[in-house]
């Protein structure tokens, strides 16, 4: 039997945009999660503020 495990890890508010960026500088975001055309759109428009 298999136990079902649960991590649950919180984020504060002013720090979110500062890690959203650093996942982007290893290759992490919406798109490459995603692959689709509304992530991609997304991630452009997120890029062009960066």
């Amino acid at each position: 039997m298999l136990k079902q495990m649960s991590l649950s890890i919180v984020i504060p508010e002013d720090e979110k945009e500062n890690i959203l960026k650093e996942l982007d500088r290893l290759g992490i975001n919406e798109y490459t999660v995603y692959c689709d055309l509304e992530s991609l759109s997304k991630t452009l428009k997120t890029k062009s503020f960066l």
